[in-house]
């Protein structure tokens, strides 16, 4: 007596969680409402540590130019300082 298979199911498969193509269910959910989410907080990670490297080097920019303002004008007031007591 030959037995004929039982009809596949077409819709997702409870038994091994993958959709009838074979593909993980996961990757229709990832692109929804839920994917949507999930890029809004890796986007603000991205933010938030690519505003700190730029804080740090911006900040890194504007000590080294306050202190070269800073030397040469020191520069300037010793030497008119020197130029009034040779006088």
């Amino acid at each position: 007596m030959i037995m004929e298979p039982e009809p596949r199911n077409t819709s997702c498969e409870v038994q091994t969680g993958r959709a009838a193509s074979g593909r993980h269910p996961y990757r229709r959910v990832v692109g929804g409402p839920i994917g949507l989410l999930a890029g809004f907080k890796v986007a603000g990670v991205a933010a938030a540590v690519s505003e700190g490297l730029l804080s740090c080097t911006g900040g890194n920019l504007n000590q080294k130019n306050r202190k070269t303002r800073i030397d040469q004008d020191l520069k300037e007031l010793s030497s008119d300082q020197s130029d009034s007591k040779s006088e």
